[in-house]
């Protein structure tokens, strides 16, 4: 036989309160549901700026420097922090690390991270690489340093690399820049920059060939010469140059 009796009151609040939570529990699956799509893409701009910030900091040639949170340029929305340590592997290497947060003001926003491998050039090797021997000399011999070919002489050659030879350099440039109207130089690094980049933009008294040209190769970009050796080739030139 069947039980025809109704529901008691305590019963129907029972059922009801069943439903309630059930229901609570399907919203909050659609809700954590609908944002996982907004965070998915959240996380995928973090990882983007990561690699900007990365390619930004690694593109200058210089050896990265770090620094703690600090608004992305162009998005205040997420920080960017940079740490550098010691490589284990190698004397000459730098491990890179680039952490992205946010977005902000979320107290609890999310981060992407970034590695990488700052390899300092060896200076010695790339003077020899470029042929910068075949035209400059320094004082004394420096170790590793290719010997200049014999029989070279002047327009072949270039000014030798000693402080008196740098000096006289930077100031006939400055001297030619004034008289068109340019600022000086403000630092050897912008003087040694455009030396290399545009040789023939000063070409130093007595090592001009006719017509007033330089017979060294330019290396006028970052195709023909990446920045990270300019880099490397300027702070071995300054060290011969007090």
């Amino acid at each position: 036989m069947h039980d025809k009796r109704g529901l008691t009151f305590l019963e129907l609040v029972f059922a009801l309160a069943v439903l309630f939570v059930a229901a609570t529990a399907v919203t909050s699956l659609l809700v954590a549901g609908a944002s996982w799509p907004v965070r998915v893409q959240q996380s995928n701009y973090r990882d983007g700026l990561a690699h900007e910030v990365m390619t930004r900091l690694l593109d200058t040639g210089l050896p990265p420097t770090a620094y703690a949170y600090t608004a992305v340029p162009g998005e205040p929305r997420y920080e960017a922090q940079v740490v550098v340590s010691p490589s284990s592997f190698a004397s000459n290497a730098t491990l890179v690390e680039v952490t992205v947060r946010g977005p902000l003001p979320n107290p609890n926003a999310l981060t992407s991270s970034l590695r990488s491998l700052y390899t300092r050039p060896d200076p010695v090797s790339l003077f020899n690489q470029y042929q910068c021997y075949t035209c400059h000399t320094f004082a004394a011999p420096v170790a590793g340093v290719q010997p200049q070919p014999s029989g070279l002489i002047p327009p072949y050659t270039g000014p030798p690399l000693t402080g008196a030879g740098l000096d006289a350099g930077m100031a006939q440039a400055n001297a030619e820049r004034t008289a068109a109207g340019k600022a000086a130089f403000g630092s050897k690094d912008e003087y040694l920059e455009e030396s290399i980049r545009n040789p023939n933009a000063s070409v130093v008294a007595g090592f001009a060939s006719p017509g007033g040209i330089s017979s060294m190769d330019s290396f006028p970009d970052v195709t023909a010469m990446p920045q990270a050796d300019l880099e490397a080739l300027k702070q071995f030139v300054k060290t011969q140059w007090p």
